[in-house]
């Protein structure tokens, strides 16, 4: 991780330190490029311990399969609610700073002047959010993606787990991986906004770089050896 800077959640400041380059058309493509930076360089966020409902997910990409692990903004044994709401405060900040990138860019990216509102309609978001059916706002969520990469005998992701200790956990299978992520489980990660470009689209995506499982599982084993009906 010596490459890039990383940004401890409690010390977040993105109004302060976040800059996005200017877009940077890649001729071999013809879709622009641009680097997001914090205090002038290249960085991975840690998280707070997230919870994660869902264990790992997968969805389309493409011709192909992605994966992903979804943390919800809800307080957890480790990190209370109201650090967690700090903490998706500022990333909805580097929303809004993408937005804005997007107006200001406009003509470059998408070939017409357009405004605020329009370029938030064709916005994907980091952080996402949505109402039950009574109106009542869920927990706001991110969902980082896994990078894999190909060993030859399998697919393996290229996240370090740790658990317990600052040594990675050996992971030899996507298998093993996925029995490593309960659902349920809060999670901490250390994660890497991207940015994508595209005519009629823009957004921005998170990929996982490491994860730290907590200490404790969440399952807990309740011994019933003893009668327990009431008749």
């Amino acid at each position: 991780m010596s490459q890039v800077k990383v940004v401890r959640f409690k010390e977040l400041d993105i109004p302060k330190y976040l800059s996005i380059g200017k877009p940077v058309l890649n001729p071999n493509n013809h879709i622009y490029n641009a680097s997001i930076l914090y205090d002038c360089c290249h960085f991975v966020l840690e998280t707070p311990y997230l919870k994660n409902p869902f264990g790992v997910t997968k969805f389309m990409k493409g011709s192909g399969m992605g994966h992903s692990i979804t943390l919800m903004a809800t307080g957890t044994y480790t990190d209370g609610q109201e650090t967690i709401q700090a903490f998706f405060a500022q990333l909805r900040k580097i929303d809004e700073t993408m937005i804005e990138y997007g107006e200001k860019y406009s003509e470059t990216l998408f070939g017409k002047k357009m405004t605020k509102e329009e370029v938030k309609a064709i916005y994907d978001p980091g952080v996402r959010g949505k109402l039950d059916a009574s109106g009542n706002p869920y927990p706001d969520k991110i969902s980082p993606k896994i990078i894999v990469r190909n060993n030859g005998y399998g697919v393996l992701p290229k996240i370090v787990v740790f658990k317990n200790s600052k040594t990675p956990i050996d992971i030899h299978s996507f298998e093993d991986f996925e029995a490593l992520i309960e659902k349920g489980m809060s999670l901490r990660g250390i994660i890497q906004p991207r940015i994508y470009l595209m005519k009629d689209k823009f957004g921005l995506v998170y990929e996982y770089h490491q994860i730290k499982l907590p200490s404790v599982t969440t399952k807990k084993q309740v011994e019933t050896a003893d009668y327990c009906f009431s008749e």
